[in-house]
């Protein structure tokens, strides 16, 4: 009995000391699994739900949700909310697409000021310059799109929001005008040469092209966005 009584009070001790943060690490997304020969859209259905999940690996975890549970109860949180397909601002979907959006915003802030200085002004070309810069603009426009349904963390960090609602005025009150008149390729709708100044000019024109220049107001996400990118790029070499 004192043999059995010991090893019960050393059971118990470990349980004491097991702090909830050392909750194993496992993969666990808190969706009901699939059967073993479910069909292929299941499977990508439940694979693209896993992506716009909570992610250990998101740099901005580390910092909002510091544990393990947290992170697990975080993920049954969203995975059985209403909002489920609402991408979480800690997911690694939007990682992903953070670092996409990174190099296109690097790409317009030289592009843009580029070509209407060489090209629509100095050369007075027409506006087939613009052509490389179009994929770009289509990039920007999903980017608008994705914002719409993408959660944020509160200002203090202390709690995220999925409902679209609060999501969707969030982002209104925040970068999307800028967003939507930045990403407009207005030479479309005026596809013509510029003009030198004179009595013919048509220069008043170039006052829409330079609207995308007003993306430079990124500057602060692609800052952020280059921060999170190292971080993991250290966590990588540190962990290989």
């Amino acid at each position: 009995m004192a043999i059995d009584s010991n090893a019960s009070n050393k059971r118990i001790s470990l349980l004491i000391r097991a702090h909830i943060c050392d909750l194993p690490r496992t993969s666990g997304s808190n969706l009901p699994k699939l059967p073993p020969n479910a069909r292929f859209y299941s499977r990508w259905k439940r694979n693209l739900q896993k992506l716009v999940l909570v992610s250990g690996r998101h740099p901005l975890t580390r910092l909002i949700l510091r544990s393990q549970a947290a992170i697990a109860f975080e993920k049954k949180r969203h995975s059985r909310s209403s909002h489920r397909w609402v991408v979480h601002p800690c997911s690694m979907l939007r990682f992903y697409w953070d670092t996409i959006m990174t190099a296109v915003f690097l790409y317009f802030f030289v592009a843009v000021p580029y070509i209407l200085c060489f090209y629509r002004i100095g050369k007075s070309s027409g506006p087939e310059r613009w052509n490389i810069v179009y994929p770009a603009y289509a990039v920007c426009i999903f980017d608008i799109f994705l914002n719409f349904i993408t959660g944020f963390v509160s200002s203090d960090g202390h709690e995220i929001f999925l409902d679209t609602t609060l999501v969707m005025r969030h982002y209104v009150r925040g970068y999307f005008f800028v967003d939507l008149i930045s990403s407009i390729p207005y030479t479309w709708f005026y596809p013509v040469r510029i003009l030198p100044p004179g009595l013919n000019s048509n220069s008043a024109l170039l006052i829409a092209e330079f609207l995308p220049i007003l993306k430079i107001a990124r500057i602060p996400t692609v800052h952020r966005n280059i921060r999170q990118i190292s971080t993991v790029i250290y966590d990588h070499i540190v962990n290989y």
